[in-house]
């Protein structure tokens, strides 16, 4: 199942909780941490290839830690493994971007 779907699904099941602002919130951590999270490899990439220096360290680790605290929340609704951030991230970037016009 892709990651948007999964996401979906656990919007829908989280809106039926009475206390569905925790795991929206998730999800919106969730996502913004993966977005920075490819934001950050993108620029080191960028310097590993042309020189300079990487200065996101900080973000990079923020984004991660943001990733996996919203799974530790969105586990309590859904059945999620573990997960390796930067894959993760990659994979709902990657989703979004193959499936947004359809």
């Amino acid at each position: 199942m892709r990651p948007g779907q999964v996401i979906s699904d656990i919007i829908t099941k989280a809106s039926a909780l009475s206390d569905r602002e925790i795991y929206f919130q998730a999800v919106e951590d969730l996502v913004s941490g993966s977005t920075k999270l490819t934001e950050c490899r993108v620029r080191k990439g960028m310097v590993e290839d042309f020189g300079g220096e990487y200065k996101m360290v900080t973000e990079e680790s923020a984004a991660r830690q943001k990733i996996l605290d919203a799974l530790d929340v969105l586990r309590k609704i859904a059945d999620i493994p573990e997960l390796d951030p930067d894959v993760l991230s990659a994979l709902v970037i990657e989703d979004y971007f193959t499936n947004r016009n359809k």
